[in-house]
C-alpha cells in the first residue's frame, strides 16, 4: 500500500473512483483546481498498482475540511479508508477536522464515528441526490 499526493496524472483515476459513489460527482476541472490550489490537497491510495481511494482536503492552518473521501466499492472494508484518513491527519498536522455528509450515508457515518467524529450540526434539506436529505456536519478535535 502506498499513499501519495495526487497530481495531474491521477485525474482519470480519481474520476473513476468517484463514479463508484452515489453521493458525489467530480469533473476534471474540479480535480485540476484542487491539485493546483495551495489550500487543497488530494491524497490517493494505491495498492498492488491500483488506485483504490482518495481524499480531498481543504486546509487552513491546522483546520482541515474533508471535501470528498471515497474508497472504491471493490476496495471497501480492507482498511484503506482507515489508513488514508490516518495518513491525512498526520501529513496535515490537523488539530481539527470537519466534514459534512448525507444523513443516509450510514457506512460513512459509522466510519467517522469510529474515528471519534461527533455530529455538531444539521443542515435541513441540503442534499437533492441521490435522495433528498439533511447534511450532517461532523467534527473531530485532535489533541
Amino acid at each position: 500500500m502506498n499513499i501519495k499526493l495526487a497530481n495531474k496524472n491521477d485525474i482519470e483515476s480519481i474520476i473513476s473512483i468517484s463514479k463508484t459513489s452515489a453521493y458525489i460527482s467530480l469533473t476534471k476541472e474540479n480535480i485540476n483546481y484542487y491539485i493546483n490550489n495551495e489550500y487543497h490537497k488530494i491524497y490517493i491510495l494505491n495498492n498492488n498498482n491500483e488506485n483504490c481511494a482518495f481524499i480531498i482536503l481543504f486546509i487552513i492552518d491546522n483546520v482541515v475540511d474533508i471535501i470528498d473521501f471515497i474508497v472504491s466499492k471493490k476496495h471497501k472494508r480492507k482498511g484503506f479508508g482507515n489508513a488514508l484518513l490516518k495518513y491525512s491527519i498526520k501529513e496535515t498536522f490537523a488539530k481539527k477536522i470537519t466534514l459534512d455528509l448525507h444523513e443516509n450515508n450510514t457506512p460513512a457515518l459509522s466510519f467517522y464515528k469510529s474515528f471519534g467524529f461527533n455530529i455538531i450540526a444539521r443542515r435541513e434539506n441540503y442534499y437533492e441526490k441521490p435522495t433528498k436529505g439533511d447534511s450532517l456536519i461532523m467534527e473531530l478535535n485532535i489533541k
